[in-house]
């Protein structure tokens, strides 16, 4: 996993196997990240990622699979 400077995971994230946290982004508490995610610089997770793919966005939405 890489965990990019600036990012924010709340408590109790959980995080799959090859997640890419984009620089500034932020990741409410007790969301899962599934594995092979990318999170988008400056994105805000605020619900579960279980698709692997990459999400972007306040609140983050997925654009690739």
């Amino acid at each position: 996993n890489n965990i990019s400077p600036g990012s924010i995971l709340s408590g109790g994230v959980e995080l799959g196997k090859n997640v890419f946290v984009g620089s500034n982004s932020t990741i409410n508490p007790y969301v899962k990240i599934a594995s092979n995610c990318i999170i988008g610089a400056g994105s805000v997770v605020v619900r579960d990622c279980n698709t692997k793919g990459t999400y972007v966005g306040n609140p983050s939405v997925i654009i690739t699979n």
